[in-house]
C-alpha cells in the first residue's frame, strides 16, 4: 500500500528532519511541489509531432505541468488548434523564425 514511498529520503532542515518523495513525476517536500529535472529534459528532447494524434499526446504530457506554467492555455491554444478535425491528419512542419 505504501509502495509510493520507495523514493523517500531524509533532508536536514534547521535541525529537524523532513522527507522528500518523488511521486507521479513531481518532487514533493515540506510545503513544496516541483517538477523533476529528468522529466523536463525528456520533454525538451521530444521530436515535433507529425500527426494530430501525436500532438494530442504531447499536449497531454505537457498538461500535467500546467500548474507550473503561467498562462498555459494561451501558450497551448495554437497547438490545440492543430488537432481540429477540419484540418488534415498530417501536421505541417514548424517554421524557423
Amino acid at each position: 500500500m505504501l509502495g509510493f514511498l520507495t523514493g523517500l529520503y531524509p533532508v536536514g532542515f534547521e535541525g529537524r528532519i523532513h522527507y522528500k518523495v518523488e511521486y507521479l513525476g513531481h518532487g514533493i517536500g515540506p510545503g513544496r511541489v516541483h517538477v523533476l529535472g529528468k522529466n523536463l529534459r525528456a520533454l525538451r528532447g521530444l521530436q515535433y509531432p507529425e500527426t494530430q494524434t501525436q500532438m494530442k499526446s504531447f499536449l497531454g504530457m505537457c498538461g500535467v505541468y500546467r500548474r507550473f506554467v503561467a498562462d498555459f492555455a494561451k501558450i497551448a491554444k495554437p497547438l490545440t488548434a492543430l488537432t481540429s478535425t477540419k484540418l488534415p491528419k498530417s501536421l505541417p512542419l514548424p517554421r524557423e523564425e
